[in-house]
């Protein structure tokens, strides 16, 4: 999704176009994992590609069931990511101080499979949609050591809808408190 704060005609044409078609695209009360409404699958799109430095899709297949009048489409792909220093500080503030680990998260790109659920309404338009991101799977290929991948997903600021930037605070036995990602940002 394009940034409407990068500034120019251009790029907010085009973001009004995204938003436009998401629109025409969903029911206006979309369930998307565990929240509603077509405001919160852009404001999704807008953090996946605000908290990565390069993001594309490849769609790898797709399988149509259900009924005519309300179909339920499944589409399987890949998520090709460039993480940079502020995609660490986004979405994995605690290995920071991991240098090292850190460096080989940003060497090259990370591809996270992915399956999204579209059930479709007898208008034709989105009424639920589920996403299903597998952050394991593709950082665990990268590092190549599930030690490490699972060092970097335990804490990660990630929801269990695969959601980014909403994720609560977590208070700790030992009493300690680790802030959520929404507070962090503000």
């Amino acid at each position: 999704m394009h940034n409407p704060e990068a500034g120019g005609d251009r790029v907010q044409k085009c973001f009004d176009m995204q938003v436009g078609f998401v629109e025409a695209f969903m029911d206006k009360d979309v369930e998307f994992g565990d929240s509603r409404g077509v405001s919160a699958v852009i404001n999704q799109w807008h953090l996946y590609t605000q908290f990565h430095a390069n993001l594309s899709v490849r769609l790898l297949s797709t399988e149509v069931c259900g009924t005519e009048d309300a179909p339920i489409v499944v589409a399987k792909g890949v998520l090709s990511v460039r993480l940079n220093r502020g995609s660490i500080e986004k979405m994995f503030p605690h290995i920071l101080a991991n240098e090292e680990l850190v460096q080989v998260l940003l060497s090259r790109k990370i591809e996270y499979p992915t399956s999204t659920t579209y059930v479709f309404n007898a208008r034709s338009q989105v009424e639920r949609q589920d996403l299903d991101v597998d952050f394991i799977a593709g950082i665990n290929e990268r590092l190549g050591s599930t030690y490490a991948t699972s060092r970097v997903m335990q804490r990660a600021l990630i929801s269990d809808c695969c959601k980014l930037g909403q994720v609560a605070p977590v208070d700790f036995d030992d009493g300690s408190t680790r802030l959520g990602l929404s507070y962090i940002m503000s």
